[in-house]
C-alpha cells in the first residue's frame, strides 16, 4: 500500500456541491447525485494524485479499470461525507470484481484496523516478501491493523502474489542490475515519471528492493 497525498478536489466538484441545495429543495449532494462527465473528472483526478496505481494493490489503472472507492463506506457516511474528496480513492476493479482490493472490502469498516493509504505512516505497516507476499509488520500495534486490512482487503491472493513476483523478478533479471539501478526504480516507486505514473506495485518493489540494496553497500 503506497501513501497517497491528497491534492486539491477538482473546482468544478467543490462547485457543484456548493450549488446543488440551491436546484434541490436545499437538499445536500450526496454521492448518487454525481453523474458524468464531473463524476470521471473527479476519478480522473484521483487517478492522476495516486500516480495512476490503485489505492490498495498498485496495479496500474485508467478510467476503465478502476472505481471511486469509499474509504468510509457510504453506508457509514453521511451525505456530505459521501462526496468528502478526503473520502475517497481510485480502486482497481479486482478479479471478477470481487477478489481484492474495493469490491473485496465492500461494506466493511472498522476505523481501529483499517490501515487506511492516507496515513502518512501506512506504508510501515506492511512488508513483503521476494515471492511477492505481503505481510503485516511485526509492530504490536500495527500488526493486528495490517493483518485484518490485508485480509479484507484481499491483498495476498495467489493472483497478487504473483504479479507483485513478476513485477519484481523483471528488475531482478535485468542484465545491470546493480545499487545504481535499484536506487534508479526506488526514485521511480516516489516520484511519477513524465507520463504521471509511479511504478506499478511501487509500494511493494519499494520495500523489496530497499531491503536488497542494504545488503550490497
Amino acid at each position: 500500500m503506497k501513501h497517497i497525498r491528497k491534492q486539491p478536489e477538482p473546482v468544478e466538484f467543490v462547485q457543484w456541491k456548493s450549488d446543488f441545495p440551491s436546484w434541490n429543495e436545499g437538499r445536500v449532494a450526496k454521492y448518487d447525485d454525481l453523474l458524468n462527465p464531473l463524476k470521471n473528472q473527479v476519478k480522473d483526478s484521483l487517478i492522476t494524485e495516486q500516480g495512476k496505481i490503485c489505492s490498495y494493490c498498485g496495479v496500474r489503472i485508467h478510467r476503465r479499470n478502476t472505481h471511486i472507492e469509499h474509504l468510509k463506506p457510504q453506508h457509514n457516511c453521511t451525505s456530505e461525507e459521501t462526496v468528502d474528496y478526503q473520502n475517497i480513492v481510485a480502486s482497481c476493479e479486482g478479479e471478477n470484481r470481487l477478489q481484492h482490493c474495493g469490491h473485496n472490502k465492500h461494506e466493511w469498516y472498522d476505523a481501529n484496523l483499517f490501515v487506511s493509504p492516507l496515513r502518512e505512516d501506512c506504508e510501515q505497516f506492511f512488508t513483503y516478501t521476494l515471492n511477492g507476499e505481503m505481510e503485516p509488520c511485526y509492530d504490536p500495534v500495527k500488526g493486528p491493523m495490517a493483518a485484518e486490512t490485508i485480509r479484507q482487503l484481499g491483498l495476498d491472493t495467489a493472483k497478487m502474489n504473483a504479479l507483485r513476483k513478476a513485477a519484481l523478478d523483471g528488475v531482478l533479471m535485468m542484465d545491470d542490475f546493480s545499487v545504481e539501478l535499484i536506487d534508479f526504480f526506488l526514485q521511480e516507486c516516489q516520484v511519477p515519471n513524465e507520463e504521471g505514473e509511479l511504478l506499478e506495485f511501487a509500494a511493494y518493489l519499494q520495500g523489496v528492493l530497499g531491503v536488497l540494496r542494504s545488503k550490497m553497500v
